[in-house]
């Protein structure tokens, strides 16, 4: 019983356990109360039975002593079986809660620590201006409306040049599709322009 001590891991599992062991001791003294009773000698049965039957509720005036010796073998019997279901009952409270315990401490968030800092939070972003542009051998290639550059045009770069020097902002870029033809094949990339 002793070895359940290690898991107790919180204040309710810890009165749990209390309870249990007052319980388990209060039971064990019970059965050394029955064993006194059942392996007294003959002439001695009678005094540790009137001892005994002095702490119990139970009148036994006018029996002899085989009764009363019943009696009171088995009302400690009763008692017995009793604080055993109220042992039963609080080790299975501790177990439950410690179970809760250590759930609880693996499902809680993460606090941040030096380790793991909270994120920090980035103000909304802005969009600015959104367009779409072709990079080909020939602009008629690339659809109306695009903007055109020639083959060999770093579409990332452009883009970022643009953002900048038009719009003061960043660009991010999403290549919408590639198809070969030509010279050096279509690219079409979609630019938003933030800050």
């Amino acid at each position: 019983m002793w070895d359940a001590i290690q898991h107790v891991s919180s204040a309710f599992s810890l009165v749990a356990f209390v309870v249990a062991a007052a319980v388990y001791a209060y039971r064990s003294r019970l059965q050394t109360q029955s064993e006194l009773v059942k392996s007294a000698v003959k002439e001695d049965r009678p005094g540790v039975v009137e001892a005994i039957a002095e702490r119990f509720s139970v009148d036994t005036r006018g029996l002899t002593r085989t009764q009363k010796a019943e009696i009171v073998l088995r009302q400690i019997d009763i008692r017995a079986r009793r604080e055993l279901m109220v042992f039963v009952f609080f080790l299975v409270v501790a177990v439950l809660a410690g179970f809760i315990t250590i759930v609880s401490l693996l499902t809680r968030p993460q606090l941040p620590s030096a380790s793991n800092p909270a994120p920090i939070e980035q103000p909304p972003v802005k969009q600015v201006a959104h367009f779409v542009f072709c990079v080909g051998e020939r602009a008629d290639k690339c659809g109306s409306g695009q903007i055109h550059f020639g083959c060999g045009t770093d579409p990332t770069g452009t883009a970022t040049v643009k953002c900048r020097d038009e719009f003061g902002a960043n660009a991010s870029v999403v290549q919408l599709s590639n198809s070969g033809g030509n010279k050096c094949g279509y690219g079409v990339y979609d630019v938003v322009c933030s800050k």
